[in-house]
């Protein structure tokens, strides 16, 4: 019997195996062997339901893709939801990718695009200043949505203390003197790693300086 670690009315789907205690060695054991599988044969696999290979997948994107919504949620708790909804997601449709199309990478964050647009369609997602500045861009919605991901993509290659400081300020929506204050810095050192941050992240963006 499968069960899951959160309500869903799709629970029954959850790729979540408990009671199995005497398979647990054996599946540590595939599980390891998958371990330097290429991302588009774990993903064929979890298609065909392996669910040591899904295993594998969530343990390979699942940090970078909690870093992610975290940084668009402000409530984490919206950001676990989120981040199970993806997986989810990626349970369901892993036999629609198509390794011509793009990278594992990229399709799963177009899944964990969709599920944030949904979320901000039942006004369970609120936006951060960061994400109300990309929304008043003059750009079609599709065009905005690659925006914002781009840009959150691109806050996972910063340093941490810009990253930390980055996130505070932009999309935490603390003031200068707040961040600097929970990041236990001096003012000025917050303000230069904002400005190196935000440099960065023009540089990734390919976007000049106003």
């Amino acid at each position: 019997m499968l069960e899951v670690g959160f309500s869903t009315p799709s629970a029954t789907v959850w790729p979540v195996e408990k009671h199995r205690k005497s398979s647990a060695r054996e599946q540590l054991g595939a599980s390891r062997e998958l371990d330097t599988t290429a991302d588009p044969v774990l993903l064929a696999r979890v298609a065909g339901r392996d669910r040591v290979a899904f295993r594998v997948l969530h343990r390979r994107h699942a940090g970078k893709v909690r870093g992610y919504l975290r940084r668009v949620c402000r409530d984490p708790e919206v950001a676990e939801d989120l981040l199970q909804e993806v997986f989810l997601g990626i349970w369901r449709q892993a036999g629609g990718y198509c390794q011509e199309r793009g990278a594992v990478g990229a399709w799963i964050f177009g899944i964990v695009r969709n599920k944030i647009f949904d979320a901000r369609r039942r006004g369970k997602l609120v936006l951060s200043a960061m994400d109300e500045a990309i929304e008043n861009v003059e750009a079609p919605p599709d065009s905005r949505r690659d925006l914002r991901l781009a840009l959150y993509q691109a806050l996972e290659t910063l340093p941490e203390t810009q990253r930390q400081a980055v996130s505070m300020t932009y999309i935490g929506g603390f003031t200068y003197d707040e961040t600097a204050a929970r990041l236990a810095v001096p003012l000025g050192t917050l303000k230069s790693r904002l400005r190196a941050g935000l440099k960065h992240l023009r540089d990734c963006l390919g976007v000049s300086p106003t």
